[in-house]
């Protein structure tokens, strides 16, 4: 192969012999990640390919994940309800062949624990002010529904309120970093 190169007002500038050697595409060395690999049950996880040599179609396999297949080079969504340790599979493939990397036990879905639940109570004023109490595990109680201001742990929150009024708080289980649904008590 020979290149010229000329200058502004179209002179040759220079010129040289160059040899150039095409190599022939190799097949995909398959790889992937995921936007997040430890999750709370019913989170969407976002998968991103990352396979080398230009794979123009991919096979994918989520056990456990909703939907559990997909041929899109990065897939996205994929949802996990069932608590649990799940592999992924990733085969490329390109004209010159396909390569399949699985990623064993890289998708731990935790378990979201049970709302917890409680009755309201009513008490008449300069009555006994009666601790609220909820049934389930890992109790957090909140004095906000955005549940940002923690204000007790456990089953069973003694106020402490005195004053006329009505008083809610919420509360909800927290596991690790999994969160349930709240539910609402009033004094």
């Amino acid at each position: 192969m020979q290149i010229t190169a000329t200058g502004p007002n179209g002179t040759t500038y220079h010129k040289r012999t160059a040899m150039v050697d095409v190599q022939p595409l190799g097949p995909p060395v398959a790889d992937f990640t995921a936007d997040t690999t430890t999750f709370c049950a019913g989170t969407a996880v976002n998968f991103t390919d990352l396979s080398a040599n230009g794979p123009s179609s991919w096979e994918w396999s989520f056990p456990g994940g909703e939907p559990a297949t997909s041929t899109v080079k990065n897939p996205s969504g994929i949802v996990y309800n069932t608590p649990g340790v799940y592999s992924v599979t990733l085969t490329a493939t390109n004209a010159a062949g396909s390569n399949t990397l699985s990623k064993t036990d890289y998708i731990t879905v935790n378990e979201v624990p049970a709302t917890p639940a409680g009755e309201d109570q009513e008490v008449c004023q300069d009555g006994i002010i009666p601790d609220l109490t909820v049934t389930g595990e890992n109790v957090s109680w909140y004095s906000d529904p955005e549940l940002t201001t923690l204000v007790n742990t456990g089953n069973t929150y003694a106020t402490g309120l005195t004053e006329p009024g009505v008083y809610s708080f919420y509360v909800a289980a927290i596991l690790g970093d999994c969160i349930s649904g709240s539910d609402t008590v009033t004094l």
